[in-house]
């Protein structure tokens, strides 16, 4: 987790720096460098072939964000001149597609077969457990 948070800053830092060269502090930090940066990563994340372009920008965002938040709030002399919310916004995180997210999961006809041969033995603690999966329609779509 360290070794991502690392990363993540590393690579903002090493873009801030090559866009504004002299920059000792992160004064002039805008929206502008925070779509640029992103633009940066959607490049990068492509030559690279990141599986997850969207997760590898949000993680990035996430991280910047705590950063930028924390500098914030102990007033360190680096803060951006701007607040936080007006450097990263809403709109620059992209949307991160979860495994799995939006689909309606199904036990299997051949596990929903064992169970029914096997349900003698289950402990009588898990015989509602089943009575509830078989009656919020838990079934493999071609049998419904």
């Amino acid at each position: 987790m360290l070794n991502h948070t690392v990363r993540c800053l590393g690579h903002f830092l090493t873009f801030y720096l090559q866009r504004y060269p002299s920059a000792c502090t992160l004064h002039t930090l805008s929206s502008h460098d925070i779509e640029a940066f992103i633009l940066s990563l959607k490049a990068t994340a492509g030559q690279r072939g990141v599986k997850n372009p969207s997760q590898h920008i949000y993680s990035h965002l996430v991280i910047l964000m705590g950063l930028l938040f924390y500098l914030e709030r102990i007033e360190h002399f680096i803060k951006p001149n701007a607040p936080t919310t007006r450097i990263i916004w809403r709109d620059h995180y992209p949307k991160v597609d979860r495994a799995g997210s939006g689909q309606v999961k199904y036990i299997p006809h051949t596990v929903l077969s064992q169970l029914d041969a096997h349900i003698q033995h289950l402990r009588p603690f898990y015989i509602p457990l089943v009575a509830l999966l078989r009656a919020s329609g838990w079934l493999t779509p071609h049998q419904r």
